[in-house]
């Protein structure tokens, strides 16, 4: 799982550049009087003042914005993208700062921010922002969505089950559905908490569960440790110890130093892992150029992708001696992207435009189209050719 924490994206929309940080010390001390600041040290000041819905933790918001350093550089703006950007408050999604100014602004307002390092990006560069930065924002609240509220997970009463590894859980609902265990994949809803009861993550303003296999190393090492203790269909909350979330060191802003965190999990489905069969290759290969040659397995006639199109594949990847290191076969998801884009190897692109829907192939991809001389480590080593077994899923044609 990704828990994936979508930090302050750097995309855009411009509305009036007014904000301009004063760089006199004397100037700046007189404007920043004119600003309201609460005990976390942060500072904001109306421009206009909203009447419509305050959001409350997990509303989805739209809102138009304008990033600042201190000496004015622009670091961020919903220009970029053309249009404002939308995320749920309060739930991990963007920085502390803005969470706590949105959560007290009524729907039309906007205002000017004055974030500190701690309820921004901390000691953390993130693109053009230096480490410890102070942010300085134009934002307007163009609209507050209402949600479901989130409610937290009520063990009171139940029966608390402690493991030997510090984890402790009490089920809110059980189940008789299958237990997960590695390399099972476990589709699941969740919502993250600090012990203060912050909400620092969660899938369900999306309503989209998380979907894993149980045992990947993208997975922090508690979660892995808690489906494995549920049934299908159970619902529980989990404390997990810092040592098997993140860390000594926290991640970012958003999950202190030697946290301990709590998880609400509930377990929607489980799946025994997949077989996977290697392609055997039954015909000559077919050159293309550079060292890259692909066996085919399941060739069709129809419209091979082009530059610009979207594709789906699936795949499984393995070395020269026949180890699998990879595969979205695995995680029960075909991989996308666009064609053109260099947004996967450029051996693994060009095999695929040579084939259509439904094609299977065997790819043999020399080091210099794969990770290079320096490799990727510690997965893969230097100067190391590849095998991928692939199959086009879908293409989505423009």
């Amino acid at each position: 799982m990704c828990l994936a924490f979508v930090l302050l994206n750097i995309f855009a929309y411009s509305f009036s550049q007014t904000l301009e940080i004063p760089q006199s010390s004397k100037v700046y001390k007189k404007w920043l009087k004119s600003f309201e600041k609460d005990a976390s040290g942060l500072y904001w000041k109306y421009l206009i003042k909203g009447h419509g819905k305050t959001p409350k933790t997990g509303d989805y918001v739209l809102v138009r914005y304008v990033g600042k350093l201190s000496d004015n550089t622009l670091f961020n703006s919903s220009d970029n993208a053309g249009e404002p950007l939308g995320f749920n408050v309060n739930v991990g999604q963007v920085i502390k700062g803005w969470d706590k100014a949105l959560l007290q602004s009524p729907e039309g307002s906007k205002l000017w921010l004055i974030v500190p390092s701690e309820l921004g990006y901390g000691n953390q560069p993130v693109g053009v922002i230096p480490p410890n930065s102070t942010l300085y924002f134009e934002l307007e609240l163009l609209k507050v969505i209402p949600q479901e509220p989130i409610e937290p997970y009520d063990i009171s009463g139940k029966e608390k089950i402690s493991l030997p590894n510090g984890i402790q859980y009490a089920f809110v609902k059980k189940s008789e559905g299958m237990i997960p265990d590695t390399n099972y994949i476990a589709k699941v809803h969740f919502t993250g908490y600090l012990p203060d009861g912050t909400i620092f993550d969660t899938s369900l303003p999306s309503q989209t569960p998380e979907k894993f296999v149980v045992g990947a190393s993208q997975i922090i090492a508690g979660i892995n440790l808690a489906v494995q203790q549920m049934p299908q269909g159970s619902k529980a909350r989990f404390l997990i110890p810092y040592q098997l979330a993140f860390g000594e060191k926290g991640y970012f802003n958003l999950i202190p130093p030697k946290s301990n965190v709590i998880f609400d999990i509930e377990l929607l489905e489980v799946k025994a892992p997949p077989v996977i069969e290697p392609f055997i290759p039954n015909s000559d290969s077919v050159y293309i150029e550079n060292g890259l040659y692909f066996y085919p397995i399941k060739i069709t006639q129809g419209a091979k992708p082009k530059s610009g199109e979207i594709v789906y594949i699936h795949y499984n990847a393995y070395f020269e001696d026949g180890t699998l290191f990879d595969s979205s076969i695995q995680r029960d998801e075909p991989i996308m992207f666009m064609v053109g884009e260099n947004h996967i190897l450029p051996g693994l692109e060009m095999a695929v435009r040579y084939l259509t829907i439904g094609d299977k192939a065997r790819v043999f991809v020399p080091y210099s189209l794969a990770y290079g001389v320096e490799g990727n480590p510690p997965a893969i080593p230097p100067k190391t050719n590849l095998i991928f077994d692939i199959e086009l899923v879908n293409i989505i044609r423009r």
